[in-house]
């Protein structure tokens, strides 16, 4: 489970060479009968920097469980403060197969869930703290700012306030407390099967999502 250290953050600052923003990316490997996910089929797609190198891209697929989710956030909260003293991004992906567009999620909701799950895949019965179940927190990237830029680019990208019931606001929820702070935000992203989008149009949109984190750290992010 999740430890009960604070993340310690970076201070806001750009390097004179080198990137100046670190993006990590996650996507969800294969789930019952899928055996290719689509998150994890358009991480693999995705560059190791954009921006001319401004921008550098950590991937990690994470399997479909609580206990991968939590060793990715422990380990990332011991690892934050070795980042350069530059703004990190952690872009979390996850399939919303009901979805005919990508969507940008605002927000995570505390509340248990895998109540419909198998026993292999349900190992989180005391995940949330009872003294906040169902209540809110916010990516603090500028979601609707995000979007706006979207629609204006003609990408078939929209807004959510509803992650799910299962890992992925699971993963939003814990990465968003227990990661999020000054100068480190978080964000989740539902993207779609590829009937509905092809995969090389998801990836430009995720590719694009990238680029444009720089103008949209204006969020809910807490001091």
């Amino acid at each position: 489970m999740i430890s009960e250290s604070k993340p310690c953050c970076p201070k806001k600052g750009e390097t004179e060479t080198g990137p100046k923003m670190n993006v990590i990316v996650t996507g969800f490997g294969p789930f019952r009968d899928i055996t290719e996910n689509p998150s994890e089929m358009i991480l693999k797609e995705l560059k190791d920097s954009y921006a001319d190198g401004a921008i550098k891209v950590e991937k990690q697929a994470l399997e479909v469980n609580a206990n991968s989710c939590d060793s990715f956030i422990n380990k990332h909260k011991e690892e934050i403060c070795k980042k350069e003293n530059i703004p990190v991004v952690f872009l979390h992906m996850g399939v919303d197969a009901n979805s005919w567009l990508v969507k940008l999620e605002k927000q995570y909701v505390n509340r248990r869930i895998f109540d419909l799950c198998t026993t292999e895949l349900c190992c989180a019965d005391s995940i949330c703290k009872k003294s906040e179940y169902n209540s809110c927190v916010h990516s603090g990237i500028n979601v609707d700012k995000l979007a706006k830029l979207a629609e204006e680019a003609e990408l078939k990208v929209k807004t959510s306030e509803n992650a799910g019931d299962y890992l992925c606001n699971y993963l939003g929820y814990m990465s968003t407390t227990n990661l999020q702070c000054k100068d480190v935000y978080t964000l989740f992203v539902h993207v779609t099967e590829f009937y509905s989008i092809p995969k090389e149009e998801q990836v430009k949109i995720i590719e694009w999502i990238i680029t444009n984190l720089p103008k949209c750290l204006d969020g809910k992010s807490c001091e």
